[in-house]
């Protein structure tokens, strides 16, 4: 809290003074991979597969409420949770980050933990405990062929659009009729859309299909661009570039060396006419909104 709080004053003291929007990922409280609390004194929960099993949206809820009331405390506002993906294959990694493999279940799983998150509950309020929820990873990483997860291997799908519509994209839209502030891309070739580029960078699934068919207007962010699937075939200016093209909002950039290279590619394809001024712009709304929202 302390930390975050000397980040504030710092941004304050910027020409502009705009708050900064911190992120943490805890999609089942503040747990790290193997389990052991990522913030001494925070509440771990058990992961989305056992929150799953429980059938219990209340408890669900009530969770993602603690979660973000944490979180809250230790002025952060964004949660890049909850992971909303239909695990229909079972050699996937990842699979106990998820709900389930039952489309109905993760999509009621998935709208109990925006509402928490968002505090979409009685005598709740947003802006004062709540932190904008993700759901991820767009459009559904939880049937990627053979397993292949993206955090390694270039991953994509091979079902047909059918199998995307009535059970990838289900949890999907339920966290978008329950207010979703942001949804996350996922790095995968979804053949039955675009079967050239990964979602993250495709004008396709990004515009097309999340913006205009499924009507969503909040943040999309990125996954890492620092991932296997992106460094594999992309450098970091270039990926930036056709992500926002594609109609990423906020990329999420591990490798602090790229975020200078990042800047100034979209300076220049910005000045070059490559991508549009009104396209930054949009995203730039998005994203002041949202501070907005919180209170910040």
């Amino acid at each position: 809290a302390n930390f975050m709080n000397q980040m504030q004053e710092w941004a304050g003291n910027t020409r502009l003074g705009i708050p900064l929007l911190s992120a943490i990922d805890a999609d089942s409280g503040f747990r790290e991979i193997g389990g052991d609390p990522s913030v001494y004194g925070a509440t771990i929960f058990p992961m989305l597969m056992g929150l799953g099993a429980t059938r219990d949206h209340e408890l669900v809820r009530e969770t993602a409420s603690i979660t973000a009331k944490e979180a809250r405390a230790m002025g952060i506002h964004w949660d890049l949770a909850p992971v909303v993906d239909v695990v229909t294959e079972s050699r996937w990694r990842r699979a106990l980050e998820a709900f389930g493999g039952n489309a109905d279940l993760v999509s009621e799983m998935t709208a109990a933990q925006v509402q928490g998150y968002q505090m979409q509950i009685s005598g709740e309020n947003y802006q004062e405990n709540g932190v904008m929820a993700t759901a991820k990873h767009f459009p559904g990483h939880g049937g990627v062929y053979k397993g292949l997860d993206s955090h390694g291997y270039p991953s994509k799908t091979t079902y047909s659009m059918e199998v995307l519509e009535n059970i990838h994209l289900k949890p999907f839209k339920a966290a978008i009729d329950n207010g979703v502030e942001s949804i996350m891309t996922g790095h995968i070739i979804v053949e039955a859309i675009d079967n050239e580029n990964l979602a993250t960078l495709s004008y396709k699934v990004i515009t097309e299909l999340l913006r205009e068919n499924l009507g969503f207007d909040g943040l999309i962010i990125s996954d890492a661009l620092d991932m296997g699937p992106i460094i594999a075939y992309y450098s970091p200016d270039d990926a930036a570039v056709r992500a926002i093209k594609a109609g990423v909002d906020v990329l999420m950039v591990i490798d602090f060396e790229s975020v200078e290279v990042i800047e100034n590619a979209i300076i220049d394809a910005v000045n070059t006419g490559e991508i549009s001024e009104n396209r930054i712009d949009n995203s730039v709304r998005r994203i002041l909104n949202a501070k907005d929202c919180l209170g910040l």
